[in-house]
């Protein structure tokens, strides 16, 4: 079994920019969910350079690969849900535009997919979108049909994603290239945090609500959706990502 290291609770908003910031060097993005604002900080000064407004309540953020581009998702709250994305200029250090999401309610997971696209889980509205973030709309949207679709974790070898659904304790299976969804697999109560392995064998999700995570073993191999493992864990870790071969990084 690979190690599994912790992150105190304190370095989980810096843990999560961290993932935004690999593919734009130099520039870290922290989002401040109760200023609605999102701050760029240049590593060598280690000093904040801008704060830029987003809309209410952000969530999470995803870089394009060149690093130029950020997209931000505006959960809002429960009694005012929101619905737009946040575009920032990186190198400008401002934001370009707001994309409506219209019907669709609480962005919260967000993954850069190829080219100008992002695929965004909508908690409020049980769906996995694909935006068009030059055209700034929305190109598709497939249904999960589980409650609280919070997290998305891309697997491109594969024309993979997986949604992680806090309510239905669930992952939701995308084929990206017909658009449809595959399977809705049982993973544990309140699951939250997802991420796929370097190799793209395997999927991993943690249980909010129970103590451990689920182990997805090979899926891509044999094309069934099964459940072929569950490792308990007693130290309650919400959120993981997997950062290279033999080394993971657990947030939560």
């Amino acid at each position: 079994m690979q190690t599994l290291a912790r992150i105190s609770a304190a370095a989980i908003l810096f843990a999560c920019a961290l993932v935004a910031h690999a593919a734009s060097p130099g520039t870290l993005l922290v989002l401040n969910k109760s200023d609605n604002t999102v701050s760029l900080v240049d590593l060598a000064s280690k000093k904040s350079v801008a704060t830029i407004p987003t809309g209410s309540g952000p969530h999470e953020v995803a870089v394009s690969t060149d690093g130029r581009t950020a997209v931000v998702c505006n959960s809002g709250s429960q009694l005012s849900p929101g619905s737009t994305l946040t575009v920032i200029d990186v190198r400008a250090r401002k934001a370009s535009r707001t994309i409506d999401l219209q019907q669709y309610r609480r962005p919260h997971g967000i993954a850069w997919l190829r080219g100008n696209e992002v695929a965004v889980t909508t908690e409020g509205s049980k769906t996995l979108l694909i935006v068009d973030v030059d055209a700034g709309k929305v190109t598709t949207a497939i249904e999960t049909d589980q409650n609280g679709s919070h997290m998305v974790a891309l697997a491109p070898k594969h024309d993979r994603a997986f949604v992680a659904n806090i309510g239905s304790g669930s992952v939701s299976v995308i084929d990206l290239k017909t658009k449809q969804r595959v399977a809705n697999i049982p993973s544990g109560t309140g699951t939250e945090g997802i991420d796929v392995s370097p190799d793209q064998r395997e999927v991993w999700a943690t249980n909010r609500g129970g103590h451990g995570f689920d182990h997805r073993r090979r899926f891509f191999q044999n094309r069934r959706d099964r459940r072929l493992e569950v490792v308990p864990d007693p130290s309650e870790i919400h959120r993981r990502r997997q950062a290279r071969p033999g080394l993971e990084r657990a947030v939560g």
